[in-house]
């Protein structure tokens, strides 16, 4: 029976550099007995326009994509979006059933909780959103079982029911980014598929920004949130255009280096609530993890910003003269 190996994610766990890598590499993967299926429906490498079918529960335009994907072909298939871990127990039990003739595995990369609570915050920043770090962390916090930000049961417990636990196939991306090892290779070391692949280490996928300069950009987003203006990613966009183009901007400079003076020392790996969800975690999925190591024992400590900064007068006034400033770029370049 052909596979059908379904990488769902989850956010922030290397998905984009994963998508990239098997999309570039398709001929040679083909060769070797893997199908990294596109279209015109293929966005940024990946299989989002399929997720989102299934999300919006359009199922019959998401048969017929998932039909034209899979195609005839007797070769294994590989899926990949990171947005199939927001569907819900209605949506994957149709997926189950559309894949009814495979023999399919899901494929889930486990990140340390703490790494992806900070860098899914830097993410949500990036695209818009408001809140500060304290506030993220205490929404995800207070209601842990109901984030799938640091609830990893949570996503997986839908695949599970739908697909059976024996089905989830577990990578540790916190185990191989502590062991410096690639997690594509891994990958198709999993699925057993050998190719030549040349890793273009100049190129970065989706590379966080520094903590100061996110906790700026979010402060940049509730300023034109509030001055009713369409924010989601475009005033990252027009802020690191912004930059780029005033390499030598002094307020950028300024008001970092400020925000930095009021970094925290946050340390989350005795907290009881991460404890619990990591006890539960490996509970029930220890036994899917192909590979892992005690790397959670080793302290992490992140430096991340306090919202107080703004309160600072100096720090108030050159940020919003550095709101002006962009101004008339946003509007002339960005027509919003």
């Amino acid at each position: 029976m052909k596979k059908v190996y379904l990488h769902i994610g989850p956010h922030k766990t290397g998905s984009t550099y994963i998508q990239k890598a098997l999309y570039e590499n398709k001929i040679q993967l083909q060769e070797a007995g893997l199908n990294y299926p596109s279209d015109e429906y293929t966005q940024n490498f990946a299989h989002h326009r399929l997720a989102e079918l299934y999300f919006t529960k359009k199922f019959v335009q998401a048969q017929a994509l998932l039909k034209n994907l899979i195609g005839d072909n007797t070769d294994d298939i590989i899926l990949s979006s990171e947005n199939f871990d927001r569907l819900d127990s209605v949506s994957v039990n149709q997926l189950k059933q559309d894949l009814s003739c495979y023999n399919t595995k899901i494929i889930f990369f486990s990140r340390r909780i703490s790494d992806l609570l900070v860098s899914n915050w830097q993410e949500d920043v990036k695209h818009g959103y408001t809140l500060s770090w304290g506030e993220y962390a205490y929404k995800h916090i207070l209601k842990p079982f109901q984030s799938n930000v640091i609830n990893k049961n949570k996503i997986l417990d839908v695949y599970a029911d739908s697909f059976g636990v024996e089905s989830i196939i577990i990578l540790d991306y916190s185990f191989y980014e502590y062991a410096k090892r690639d997690i594509f290779i891994e990958l198709l070391s999993l699925i057993d598929v050998k190719i030549e692949f040349r890793k273009d280490k100049n190129v970065q996928i989706n590379k966080s920004l520094a903590y100061a300069r996110i906790e700026l950009i979010r402060a940049l987003n509730s300023m034109y949130s509030h001055s009713n203006k369409k924010v989601n990613h475009f005033v990252r966009t027009a802020f690191l255009d912004y930059v780029k183009n005033n390499p030598n901007c002094s307020d950028v400079a300024a008001v970092e280096d400020i925000i930095k003076e009021g970094y925290t020392e946050v340390n989350m790996g005795s907290a009881f609530t991460i404890k619990h969800l990591d006890n539960l975690f490996i509970g029930k999925y220890g036994n899917n993890i192909i590979e892992t190591t005690s790397y959670e024992d080793v302290e992490k400590t992140y430096l991340l910003p306090d919202s107080d900064w703004i309160f600072n007068p100096i720090a108030s006034s050159k940020t919003e003269r550095l709101k002006g400033n962009i101004d008339n770029f946003y509007e002339k370049v960005l027509k919003i």
